[in-house]
């Protein structure tokens, strides 16, 4: 059975992996490489991520890479858990500057004594106050856990005793209905 130890074949462009190329006893052995290591890898993402569906982003990204490039170390796990961390540290930089783009480009970052523009966000402000007193309870919790206090699909779930799968699904709901009841207040305003 053939190892990983040596470059399986020259990356096709762009980095994308080309599985025609890839003989299926290497892609078993791959996998069976990692799932080992899965736990650590997990375990050492969230470490440096908020949330365990970042942690699986930086964890799937890093395996996608390492795969792709078709080269694996004999003894894996160490420089598995480097290239997770570098990946956490990644995604922690771009989710750093992305925020910081998000609250420099709000409409008060050009001119914030303009009475026009504090009176629109007085009144975007209390448009939406009202979308969200005319939620359902559900909806409007998992909104404003999440959406207000910032707290991630994991903490809202357990706070709320429900699975990630339904605060995503309320969540969704909820955007969408307050989606719907901003557009009709702003069309009648």
């Amino acid at each position: 059975m053939p190892t990983l130890s040596a470059p399986l074949v020259n990356p096709p462009p762009c980095g994308v992996p080309d599985a025609s190329a890839r003989s299926p006893e290497l892609d078993s052995d791959f996998t069976d490489r990692i799932t080992p290591e899965l736990p650590r890898l997990v375990a050492t993402a969230r470490a440096y991520l908020p949330s365990d569906d970042l942690a699986w982003d930086a964890v799937q990204e890093t395996l996608l890479r390492v795969w792709s490039q078709g080269y694996l170390p004999e003894n894996a796990g160490p420089a598995l858990r480097a290239l997770v961390a570098q990946s956490c540290l990644h995604l922690l930089r771009c989710e750093r500057r992305r925020r910081a783009y998000e609250s420099d480009a709000g409409p008060t970052a050009c001119c914030p004594d303009d009475p026009l523009v504090l009176l629109t966000e007085t009144e975007n402000r209390a448009a939406l106050v009202d979308a969200l007193r005319t939620l359902a309870s559900d909806y409007r919790t998992v909104f404003e856990l999440y959406e207000l206090e910032g707290r991630s699909y994991a903490e809202i779930a357990v706070a709320l005793r429900i699975p990630v799968g339904t605060v995503r699904s309320r969540l969704c709901r909820a955007r969408a209905r307050l989606k719907e009841r901003l557009a009709g207040a702003l069309a009648a305003a």
